[in-house]
């Protein structure tokens, strides 16, 4: 789980170039989730927070426990599409 303010303090992260555009676009927290691969497909989630405080620790571990639960949750949507396709 990354947090640019793992990094950098937010007045540090404005000035680098991702820092910059995500601040045009009002973004002001970001996380970055590793998810497991799906075959050959390296996945992330990438959530964003606009106003407010940044992401707690409570939601962090929330998204860790979601992060296991994810590979099972998309293999039942790919196969449910994949069904109803046919």
């Amino acid at each position: 789980m990354l947090r640019h303010s793992g990094f950098w303090t937010e007045r540090e992260y404005s000035n680098t170039p991702l820092g910059s555009m995500w601040a045009t676009l009002s973004f002001r927290h970001e996380v970055l989730v590793p998810m497991t691969p799906y075959g050959g497909i390296d996945r992330r989630l990438l959530l964003w927070r606009d106003q407010g405080p940044d992401f707690t620790e409570r939601e962090l571990m929330m998204l860790r426990l979601i992060r296991r639960m994810w590979p099972s949750c998309m293999r039942v949507a790919i196969e449910s599409c994949a069904a109803s396709r046919t």
